[in-house]
């Protein structure tokens, strides 16, 4: 249960990670 938590957890903040610098090269591009 827990170590399923925090593979959620750590997955939704790489994907977080990830859209956020999407849309910073978009700004700037």
């Amino acid at each position: 249960m827990l170590v399923t938590v925090f593979g959620w957890v750590l997955s939704s903040r790489a994907h977080s990670d990830m859209t956020a610098q999407g849309q910073v090269l978009r700004t700037f591009a």
